[in-house]
């Protein structure tokens, strides 16, 4: 059982901050500076290999709107990762109310991330405003947990049983059977429509996605983001 004041890799354990779900995350301190750590609260082979999976995939990634991974090691008998800890989350940002200019500028960086991330081989597949942290006025991307690289990930890791957890964010075609697995960076960019939905509109669900939410000239490209047919979306992020 980790306990506040324990010591590991030269890490102090400050606070216990929240739990979401496959990991616990925690306040730790090193040399002056505060980190988040991630450890892994899952036995099972699958989840050990997906959260391992987490730090290979923030590893392969070197960009300052997204949170960066630092290191790895166990703890109790448990896999951890050492992360950026973020001030808050867009969620939060959105909720403490954003002037126009700061909701363009959080969601464009939004999209520089985003962008990176594909071009280096990689899906997010858990896009939304829960999931982007702010670290001194930056978004940045995170929690990969259920993320994969495009061109090397086995099927294994990607099960047809694998679900967003948010209604709203989650493309049409998930719910067919298998296609989670197979899904490219079109349900990234489903999502990613979302989330701007979310911050235009200061907080309104996109699972009621509407155009009276949203400024006329803004709307457009929402709903482009969002289309039923993954032809009918943007083909990038920099499109968007």
């Amino acid at each position: 059982m980790m306990k506040i004041g324990e010591k590991f890799d030269g890490y102090t354990i400050i606070k216990y901050l929240n739990n979401g779900g496959m990991s616990s995350v925690w306040l730790v301190e090193k040399e002056g500076i505060d980190y988040a750590l991630k450890v892994c609260e899952k036995s099972e082979p699958e989840f050990i290999k997906r959260f391992n999976r987490e730090f290979r995939l923030m590893q392969n990634l070197n960009h300052k709107n997204v949170l960066k991974a630092f290191s790895k090691g166990e703890i109790d008998g448990k896999p951890y990762i050492v992360v950026e800890k973020g001030e808050c989350s867009l969620k939060d940002a959105v909720e403490n109310g954003l002037t126009t200019k700061q909701k363009f500028n959080l969601v464009l960086q939004v999209c520089e991330g985003l962008s990176y991330i594909h071009n280096n081989g990689e899906t997010h597949r858990d896009i939304k405003p829960e999931n982007i942290l702010i670290v001194d006025g930056i978004a940045k991307i995170a929690d990969f947990g259920i993320g994969r690289f495009i061109e090397r990930d086995t099927t294994t890791l990607t099960t047809t049983t694998e679900r967003y957890s948010s209604w709203g964010y989650m493309a049409p075609e998930i719910l067919e059977d298998g296609a989670f697995r197979d899904c490219g960076i079109s349900i990234d960019i489903y999502a990613l429509g979302s989330l701007a939905y979310y911050v235009f509109s200061d907080g309104s669900l996109p699972a009621f996605f509407s155009y009276k939410q949203v400024a006329a000239d803004i709307y457009p490209v929402l709903a482009k983001c969002r289309e039923n047919e993954v032809s009918e979306r943007f083909a990038t992020v920099d499109e968007v």
